[in-house]
């Protein structure tokens, strides 16, 4: 494990790369706890499937305001970019076949009935159009893994087939394979994935473990808040970069060769950061 010294380098920054980005979270959050009667329960029952209500945000809000900021800055000759995970944008773009409909009954291991309602409003073809034209422009993208899950629990097979799912997404939006990682409110992720990462050709993990401290992994540097280093495994000798925020984000992590990221985090299902000056939301 190589640490990086920021302090040191800090006067030596020339390029500062912000990440604009908010953590997506489908089960811990208000909206996803909302409960409601469905159409075939009685008044003093209900909930919904999926936690749809999360994905409807971003269906209808969050994708948009996204796309509108990008462009706005584009008219002023600046850039914006927005990163979310792959598997909301796929969702997206075949959200007719989501499947995510009403239970069946009060029993959600019950089968959906053939007649169930859709839950989700589904984009039509112009916005589907918009969100693939946003992407091919790099106004809105994607990082390595699907989704944003406990990397510990998952088996070889598994992490593999993620990494494969945003590689196919990628070509099919003939865009170029994320190179980068992004891991948000977990407390970390196990060594024995950095020679398959490095086997798919991803060299950069950014981490914004979140929660109390003692949620947080041991780095280099101990508690500081920010923190630049190479991950090496020593079985392969295969190493990765590695960034980690003690939050979601906000340290500046400075590399020797004088550039800079900033994980600009909003919190959970909040979507794009509202900036005012930039006029759009």
């Amino acid at each position: 494990i190589l640490p990086y010294n920021t302090a040191a380098n800090a006067s030596a920054v020339t390029h500062m790369h912000m990440i604009w980005s908010n953590h997506f979270d489908a089960g811990f959050d208000d909206i996803s706890w909302f409960y409601q009667p469905l159409s075939h329960w009685p008044q003093n029952a209900g909930g919904s499937p999926f936690a749809y209500r999360v994905l409807q945000n971003y269906f209808s809000t969050y994708f948009p305001a996204a796309v509108a900021r990008a462009a706005h800055f584009r008219s002023l000759n600046q850039t914006y970019a927005w990163m979310t995970q792959e598997w909301i944008i796929n969702l997206y773009l075949d959200c007719e076949a989501s499947g995510i409909v009403e239970w069946a009954s009060p029993n959600p291991l019950d089968a959906p009935s053939p007649s169930a309602k859709p839950l989700l409003r589904c984009p039509n073809a112009s916005a589907t159009a918009a969100m693939r034209a946003a992407i091919m422009r790099g106004d809105i993208f994607f990082h390595a893994f699907p989704h944003n899950p406990s990397f510990g629990t998952l088996d070889l097979n598994l992490l593999r087939s993620g990494l494969r799912e945003v590689k196919r997404t990628a070509d099919a939006l003939g865009i170029a394979h994320p190179t980068t990682l992004s891991l948000r409110d977990v407390p970390g992720l196990t060594r024995s994935i950095v020679p398959h990462l490095v086997d798919a050709n991803v060299d950069f993990i950014s981490l914004g473990s979140g929660g109390p401290q003692l949620g947080h992994p041991d780095i280099p540097g101990g508690s500081a808040n920010t923190s630049l280093f190479t991950w090496r495994d020593a079985r392969s000798g295969k190493s990765v970069l590695f960034a980690h925020d003690d939050g979601y984000g906000g340290g500046v992590h400075i590399a020797p060769n004088g550039h800079a990221l900033y994980c600009a985090w909003n919190k959970d299902n909040s979507g794009p950061i509202e900036d005012p000056a930039a006029g759009v939301l």
